[in-house]
């Protein structure tokens, strides 16, 4: 299935070079079991300790789409928050593995709930805690895919948002269902946005599980080449807006 998106693109996993992907894959993730990295971001330091020993400790990694995904945002910025009262924007983050994207946020002056399993909160939280200039409220808190109990959210979301988590199929059902009923309960209009790596595990079954759910899917924007430190990594990031039918 190909999904047409803006300006002509689509998605289409067909060709992709999986043992490239292996190989950029490399660069990011190295042999220390821990390690701090320092990015630039807007002209400001974002510190993060990211665990890179055990491929499958995913929530424990700095994945690429996020780095660009918080550049897509920064982009954009005054599209996506054009009241000069940035207080009354609210994101969620989804899957936040190490807090980077809703640390940048935060930074940019929009509040955030960094939400990832109960195991990967402490390296949140910890990453919160070693960077200053946090203009947005910023908390970490679990949430599980699947769940429909949002009673633990005070606020609604102008945007949710993941990046690098579509690769797992078991989830997707779980995923798509969390997305549903935070879409479905807002009053407001929830936008939704996914940035991901294509590595050819099952992202168009994920988009057609959205579709068939009720979600508008369009892809926006694709970007070759990651900064990430003081080296720019050459890997094709894709991110998609959903937005639920009106109906």
């Amino acid at each position: 299935m190909e999904f047409q998106g803006g300006a002509g693109l689509s998605f289409d996993f067909d060709n992709l070079d999986i043992e490239m992907m292996c190989d950029v894959a490399n660069l990011f993730y190295n042999t220390d079991p821990v390690k701090s990295r320092t990015l630039q971001f807007k002209g400001q330091s974002i510190e993060i300790r990211c665990h890179t020993e055990h491929f499958r400790e995913t929530n424990l990694r700095l994945w690429p789409a996020a780095v660009a995904l918080s550049q897509y945002v920064s982009d954009n910025f005054e599209e996506l928050f054009p009241s000069i009262d940035l207080s009354k924007y609210h994101c969620l983050e989804l899957g936040s593995g190490t807090g980077y994207l809703s640390i940048a946020l935060s930074k940019m002056g929009i509040n955030s709930i960094a939400t990832d399993l109960d195991e990967a909160l402490s390296n949140i939280n910890y990453n919160i805690s070693i960077n200053d200039s946090l203009i947005g409220n910023l908390t970490a808190d679990s949430f599980s895919w699947g769940s429909t109990n949002l009673d633990k959210f005070d606020v609604e979301f102008n945007y949710i948002m993941l990046s690098d988590c579509i690769y797992e199929r078991g989830t997707f059902d779980g995923l798509c269902q969390s997305l549903t009923a935070l879409c479905e309960s807002s009053t407001i209009t929830t936008k939704v946005f996914i940035a991901q790596q294509p590595r050819h595990l099952g992202e168009e079954e994920f988009y057609a599980k959205l579709v068939d759910s009720g979600f508008k899917v369009e892809l926006i924007s694709i970007s070759q080449g990651v900064e990430f430190g003081d080296d720019l990594v050459d890997v094709e990031i894709r991110c998609a807006e959903l937005q639920r039918k009106i109906i």
